[in-house]
């Protein structure tokens, strides 16, 4: 649940009172350190306290339903630090234990692109798509790797997929240069024309009405 979260000021505000009312009773009972570490762990992580986060994790003995969510919040301080050999060291043994971890797949992922190994990187994304077909965010991690290699075809389709679940300019704006760059203008005007307006996206609206023979609205 914690890594689906979209948190607003005021959600953050309940997701904090709710953390610190459930630690409070965790603690009037014996033998419920572990969670207690971790929850408060996950409060820190999400207010950008990485090292602290990481201190609460590391005081854990994380065992059963438990280990896979302490391994997954370790990585992602871990990364968050800039300590990325850390971080593939916890996620590859999460995914060896825990193989159908959507998550566990696409923060290795996000790792192996950040260390430049785009094929590992490439096949633990589509292993989190396939764990998980309704998240649209590995698409948009493999959409950005295949657009900046110019592999225009593979972009467009994971592009596709991220603009019909989450409202990003960047994603939208690549996929209609994705569209223009495969001759699909009709399409690619079609999005441009739903979008604010910029030197870059006139210039690319102009090239595909001239294109499409449509000179007088390319002036």
């Amino acid at each position: 649940v914690y890594e689906t979260m979209r948190f607003t000021a005021e959600s953050y505000k309940l997701f904090v009172e709710w953390s610190q009312a459930s630690i409070a009773l965790l603690e009037k009972r014996p033998g419920n350190e572990n969670y207690v570490d971790c929850l408060r762990g996950a409060v820190l992580l999400r207010s950008g306290r990485y090292p602290e986060a990481l201190r609460c994790f590391s005081r854990t003995r994380p065992e059963g339903h438990l280990r896979p969510t302490v391994l997954l919040l370790t990585a992602q301080c871990l990364y968050r630090t800039g300590r990325l050999a850390e971080s593939e060291w916890a996620l590859s043994q999460l995914v060896s234990e825990s193989p159908h971890d959507s998550q566990a797949h696409r923060w290795l992922g996000i790792v192996y692109h950040d260390l430049g190994a785009m094929d590992a990187a490439i096949g633990e994304l589509e292993a989190a798509i396939a764990a998980n077909s309704t998240d649209w965010r590995p698409h948009g991690l493999l959409a950005q790797i295949y657009f900046d290699v110019e592999q225009y075809s593979q972009a467009a389709e994971h592009y596709r997929r991220v603009v019909a679940h989450h409202v990003d300019s960047t994603a939208t704006q690549n996929l209609a240069i994705s569209l223009t760059r495969l001759q699909k203008f009709q399409e690619a005007l079609d999005l441009l024309e739903q979008m604010p307006r910029s030197a870059e996206m006139l210039a690319l609206m102009a090239e595909c009405q001239l294109a499409l023979n449509n000179q007088a609205r390319a002036k």
